[in-house]
């Protein structure tokens, strides 16, 4: 596998990883949870972490349609694209 191969795979994961967390969520999910649940932070040169990760898989998944952004409480939420929202 060369380079750009091993890089699709590895967002091809990540992805994955997000929807099925998303989706174990259905009432939704902040994206702090997920960013913190899955890991997907990097340090800046500070060593403060930042979510530059999280959001680019959230906005690929978006744009591809994959997952929904709802404000729930003034807070944004993610669901899994036209999954309605339980009653808790």
């Amino acid at each position: 596998m060369n380079a750009k191969e091993k890089a699709k795979a590895g967002i091809w994961l990540l992805k994955q990883a997000v929807l099925e967390f998303i989706g174990d969520h259905p009432n939704g999910v902040k994206p702090s949870e997920i960013r913190d649940e899955l890991g997907l932070t990097c340090p800046d040169e500070s060593g403060d972490f930042k979510d530059q990760v999280a959001w680019g898989i959230h906005n690929m998944l978006f744009v591809e349609r994959l997952i929904e952004k709802r404000k729930i409480d003034n807070r944004n939420h993610f669901f899994l694209a036209n999954q309605p929202a339980t009653k808790n």
